[in-house]
């Protein structure tokens, strides 16, 4: 058999230290671990087929417990409230992409400074107030009829 088939796998250095991972009792799938690239403890989460990993940049097990619950609360709160929770891919984040793209092209004489000035205005005075809550993925018929 070839030597490079015999060799175990190498874990890679993201990859959480077996011995590091505790469930946090009471808050469902909430896990803190640590890894070997990283000093910090970190947290992951998992919700409706989402995984939700962050670092609670700190080095300190008991400190480390006491954030991770902070987020679930964080999350659970973003939940009821329908909110988003990550920063990348709520309604608001793209509307300001899109105020700032159009801003460029209107730099660049693509669009009409009116035309900008006016979809601006729409996005913040129609759209953004009812849909500015949430990720572009939860925009369906029903929030749209709304």
């Amino acid at each position: 058999m070839p030597k490079s088939l015999t060799k175990s796998p190498v874990r890679h250095r993201t990859m959480p230290i077996a011995g590091s991972l505790q469930k946090i009792s009471g808050f469902g799938t909430l896990t803190i671990y640590k890894m070997e690239a990283s000093p910090f403890w970190y947290v992951r989460y998992y919700e409706d087929g989402k995984i939700i990993r962050r670092s609670l940049k700190v080095a300190d097990k008991k400190v480390a417990i006491a954030a991770a619950k902070k987020l679930f609360v964080d999350i659970k709160h973003h939940q009821m409230n329908k909110l988003p929770f990550t920063k990348t891919s709520g309604f608001e984040v793209c509307a300001r992409g899109l105020l700032k793209e159009n801003a460029a092209r209107a730099a660049r004489g693509e669009l009409s400074e009116q035309k900008q000035q006016l979809d601006a205005a729409r996005l913040r005075s129609d759209l953004m107030p009812h849909f500015g809550k949430y990720e572009i993925a939860d925009i369906n018929y029903a929030i749209i009829s709304d």
